[in-house]
């Protein structure tokens, strides 16, 4: 089974959710899924999850490069240049979770309090959890519920996406300073580079 990354002329992925209409992706992986165990580099403006279950991944951000064993999980912020592949060919097995951060809220007022600082946080690229079991078990929980596929799975999601938002808002807090344009700068050349 091939997977591959298809991305628009500015290296936008186009996403094809789980459902039309609700900016949910849910997939279990594996790199071997991908042409030389590399997915092409991308970005969008939904926050993406990687969980590993089995093996070890490099996840290249923005320039910046994490190692991601069984038992790891990243989440990689709106609008991030990202992918992540093996340099050795070895195999690793993983969750890739996409979710818009529309789904938080469609209030103004709450997007602006609680969305805003983190999406539009330059200092906040990404958040590595390094065997963080409370959110490897949440991302667990939303891969099952996907599978399931009750009645309300989107709204069991969405309340997930809740509680990974309010960890994730709290180290957003402790991170937000005042970057420099130059880094919008950077990463836009990244982008025409890539």
């Amino acid at each position: 089974m091939m997977m591959d990354v298809k991305v628009k002329k500015d290296n936008s992925e186009i996403i094809t959710y789980d459902q039309t209409g609700i900016p949910i992706y849910i997939r279990e992986a594996y790199l071997s899924f991908y042409p030389n165990y590399r997915a092409l580099c991308h970005w969008h403006k939904d926050i993406e999850f990687i969980y590993v279950l089995e093996g070890k991944m490099n996840y290249y951000i923005n320039g910046k490069v994490i190692l991601l064993k069984s038992g790891d999980s990243v989440m990689i912020n709106s609008g991030q240049l990202h992918y992540g592949y093996s340099a050795s060919n070895e195999e690793c097995h993983f969750y890739c979770i996409i979710l818009h951060p529309s789904l938080i809220t469609m209030n103004k007022t709450l997007y602006k309090k609680f969305v805003e600082p983190v999406t539009e946080n330059r200092s906040l690229d990404f958040v590595f959890f390094e065997k963080e079991e409370k959110v490897a078990a949440i991302l667990q929980q939303i891969y099952e519920i996907k599978l399931c596929q009750s009645v309300t799975y989107e709204l069991e999601i969405i309340s997930l996406f809740h509680e990974l938002w309010k960890k994730i808002y709290k180290i957003s807090m402790t991170k937000c300073e005042d970057v420099q344009q130059t880094i919008d700068n950077e990463l836009q050349m990244q982008r025409q580079m890539v």
